[in-house]
């Protein structure tokens, strides 16, 4: 069910994904919606790569939750000839642009978490991830005999509203601001406060994602069909079309 936004107004959408994610994201919303969108990119996260050593020698396969960890890990490394299991198609894509010979799970951590107990037990696993995760794969498991090791290959690091951004959470104008992970939402909550009057919509990619959206500080809060972009697409237009 789709809830109206409080407002008469054309809504604007606040993206605050990592610079290149937003920018993306924001081509693809004009190609789909259309140019008159006004968007506004400000990134309360940004990605660092840490570069770690890392030791393939007796790794039967890899392990993405991230197109960051794809790019991470492929700095550190040459080979491309192990199987990445991949959380979804984006991270998939990232992964075969890289070289390496990516399956994808279509969805999310669960989804992947049944795909390695269904394709990958008995075998060692290397996951490359973030330093910040919204869920620890390895008890997800159980019993299938992976032997799953983890390396830090980026940092995802705090960054402020930009002013830009503040002056449209101050305004009278709707805003809609999707949310793709837990913790973008929980520090983007952080970031609001009295002085933000416009009317906010918390679009999320997941339940999990919502959980962190306190309703008090939103209008409301919608959860995408599926955790991918093409369904965030569609609830965006959704409300777009309020």
């Amino acid at each position: 069910m789709v809830h109206s936004i409080p407002s008469q107004r054309a809504a604007k959408i606040l993206l605050t994904r990592p610079q290149r994610q937003s920018e993306r994201f924001a081509d693809i919303l004009h190609k789909q919606l259309g140019d008159h969108l006004e968007i506004e990119i400000s990134p309360i996260l940004e990605i660092r790569f840490i570069d770690p050593e890392v030791d393939l020698t007796r790794v039967d396969g890899l392990v993405f939750t991230s197109e960051n960890g794809v790019s991470g890990l492929a700095r550190v490394t040459p080979r491309r000839d192990l199987a990445a299991y991949c959380v979804g198609d984006r991270t998939a894509e990232v992964a075969r642009e890289a070289g390496f010979e990516a399956r994808s799970a279509h969805g999310d951590v669960d989804a992947l978490a049944e795909m390695l107990v269904r394709s990958a037990g008995g075998k060692t696993l290397l996951y490359a991830r973030g330093k910040h995760i919204a869920r620890d794969l390895q008890p997800m498991l159980g019993c299938a005999c992976i032997d799953l090791n983890e390396t830090v290959v980026y940092d995802q690091a705090e960054l402020p509203l930009s002013e830009v951004a503040r002056a449209l959470l101050a305004g009278t104008d709707p805003v809609l601001i999707p949310l793709f992970s837990p913790r973008s939402a929980r520090l983007l909550c952080q970031s609001l406060d009295r002085s933000s009057t416009a009317p906010c919509v918390a679009l999320c990619l997941s339940k999990a994602v919502a959980e962190g959206c306190p309703p008090g500080l939103f209008d409301v809060i919608a959860i995408s069909g599926a955790p991918n972009l093409q369904s965030m697409v569609e609830l965006i237009k959704r409300y777009c079309s309020h």
